[in-house]
């Protein structure tokens, strides 16, 4: 317990610096959007693309894993959303979706891979590169798919390919991922010149993105209904990790490395993708953008319960 909370405190810290930074005008939000994109388009990808490449892709694209986590996420989805609808009343269809994407979304992006990184090790890193990629697809790519589907206009051959393109080629997550695949299975030697700027640049991505995730904190009052926002945050920070155990474990993975990268990646706060979507559809917005920070600051605690039981 003392090692687990040594190794993930520093990491929340990391994040209070990034708020504080703001709060004191020490960082001018208007340098904010410039890291942000260093280090969605640039840090993040490099270190994706070093860790990937080194995985062959049986490891890296292991059926039973997928399959299990997209059951996972369907359970509870269902599970969150039924509540909603049934005794919160929330019969807008699109707002169901996003509840969905929040509970399902983990921020693997700023938190998951420097957690899992930094806890349990290089033996974990096909199964979080794995969980990546699905959470990609199976979450965010289908959110929207079932978005467009529920627009009164419907789903047609440009709104479909605008999706996938979103989700998938303009997606730097999804295509470092890819590339590194690709890199595997043709046994792709980049020179070393090459190999030494990307794992620079890929050594920058713990510090800055959990520096850039305090930063973009937003602590505000609201009017929306603050018991199913914390319905919502349960679902995420108890609810997923709990039924993913269960479910890998039924498909024959207990004590594996999948089933501990996926409950400890899975019990993780809503991603700010979450946040961004919820702009684009103009549903659910505020809402959130207050999930997304009550589950970060409430992930501290409920992180180091879950790498107790699975004994990390």
């Amino acid at each position: 317990m003392q090692q687990t909370l040594f190794s993930i405190l520093p990491l929340f810290l990391l994040i209070a610096l990034g708020y504080l930074a703001k709060r004191t005008a020490l960082l001018d939000v208007r340098m904010l959007p410039g890291l942000n994109q260093y280090v969605f388009y640039f840090a993040i990808p490099a270190l994706l693309y070093t860790a990937t490449s080194k995985q062959s892709i049986g490891e890296l694209l292991y059926a039973p894993g997928l399959m299990a986590f997209a059951v996972g996420c369907m359970i509870t989805g269902t599970i969150c959303c039924l509540v909603c609808y049934y005794y919160f009343k929330s019969k807008h269809a699109i707002s169901l979706v996003l509840r969905y994407l929040n509970v399902n979304f983990a921020n693997v992006a700023y938190m998951g891979i420097p957690i899992s990184f930094t806890v349990l090790g290089e033996s974990a890193n096909a199964a979080t590169i794995g969980i990546v990629l699905a959470s990609n697809i199976f979450v965010v790519c289908g959110s929207q798919l079932l978005i467009e589907l529920l627009k009164g206009d419907g789903m047609n051959v440009k709104s479909l390919l605008n999706t996938l393109n979103r989700a998938t080629i303009r997606n730097p997550l999804f295509m470092s991922v890819m590339a590194g695949i690709a890199a595997s299975v043709l046994q792709l030697e980049l020179p070393e010149t090459i190999n030494i700027t990307l794992e620079m640049v890929a050594a920058t991505t713990i510090p800055v993105a959990l520096f850039c995730l305090g930063a973009s904190f937003e602590l505000t009052r609201t009017e929306t209904n603050v018991t199913e926002i914390f319905w919502v945050v349960f679902c995420k920070l108890f609810v997923q990790p709990a039924v993913m155990w269960g479910v890998f474990a039924a498909f024959g993975m207990q004590g594996e490395q999948w089933l501990i990268v996926a409950v400890l990646l899975n019990a993780l706060p809503t991603g700010t993708l979450a946040h961004v979507l919820a702009m684009r559809y103009g549903a659910f917005e505020v809402q959130s953008s207050q999930i997304i920070v009550y589950s970060t600051v409430l992930s501290l605690v409920t992180l180091l319960l879950w790498t107790q039981l699975l004994g990390i």
